[in-house]
This record gives structure tokens, sequence and C-alpha cells, in this order.
């Protein structure tokens, strides 16, 4: 039983990372075009995103829509 659990969770922990690269990237390559202060505006994104979301986006997306399953249940 353990072994399942964990292995859901490396699953859910893998998107996060693919996903926020990928998104990274986009952002630094579109915003370098348009301003010079593009390192600027991603670490204030990286603090904002911290603060709103610790767990991260995906993460945060995660728990909320297990929190919603869990609350349709009852």
């Amino acid at each position: 039983m353990h072994l399942q659990r964990g292995r859901n969770r490396r699953l859910g922990t893998l998107a996060g990372p693919l996903l926020g690269a990928g998104f990274v990237d986009y952002v630094t390559n579109f915003l370098s075009n348009h301003t010079e202060r593009s390192i600027l505006i991603i670490g204030l994104v990286f603090v904002v995103t911290m603060l709103i979301a610790p767990k991260g986006i995906v993460g945060t997306i995660i728990e909320q829509w297990r929190s919603s399953e869990n609350g349709s249940q009852d």
C-alpha cells in the first residue's frame, strides 16, 4: 500500500516541474524580446507564486480538485 501512494505522489510532482519549465522558458523568451527587465519580472512572478501557491501551481490545483471531490461525496 505504501508503494502505491508513493507512486502516485511521484507522478503528481512530475507534472508541476514540466509545466513550470515550459512556462518559464516561454515567458522568459517573450519578455526578453519586449523589455530589458525580463529577469526582474520573472523573479517577481516567482515570489508572488510562492506567496499565493506555496505548493506550486499544479500542486495547488490538485489540492483544490481533491478537496472539491471530497466535498461533493459528502
